[in-house]
């Protein structure tokens, strides 16, 4: 919601800028007051980290700061419960790993449950005014 606001006023590189550099500075802070290493790590999962960043969190999860001036944040947020769906299909397709009969049910309730969301906003925005 607060994103939601800020999207209002803010432009969505200044404003993913801001998200992510607080998300860095949040876990680079928890991981020192956790003694967990930082570094060294084999080069390999450097190039992991940083395709992590640049595909997951650059190109996806801007896409939904983005969204969030068009749309209201219930959707947004709905919406994401849409990536392990996305996710198990993927791993299905690429890496030929099919998931148990409970995700198909899962997923589908998912799926059921954005709708709901989605027809709920269409019907909103729809609805006529009322004083």
């Amino acid at each position: 919601l607060a994103g939601r606001v800020m999207r209002k006023k803010v432009n969505l590189i200044a404003y993913a800028f801001i998200i992510y550099l607080s998300a860095a500075a949040f876990l680079f802070l928890a991981a020192i007051i956790l003694n967990q290493p930082i570094w060294p790590y084999p080069i390999e999962e450097f190039v992991l980290f940083l395709l992590l960043a640049g595909v997951s969190t650059i190109l996806g999860h801007t896409v939904y700061n983005w969204s969030l001036k068009y749309v209201t944040a219930p959707l947004v947020s709905a919406s994401l419960l849409g990536e392990p769906i996305l996710a198990s299909v993927l791993a299905a397709i690429i890496l030929v790993e099919l998931p148990s009969p409970y995700i198909y049910l899962g997923g589908a309730l998912i799926l059921i449950g954005v709708l709901f969301v989605l027809y709920d906003e269409i019907s909103y925005k729809r609805a006529p005014d009322i004083e």
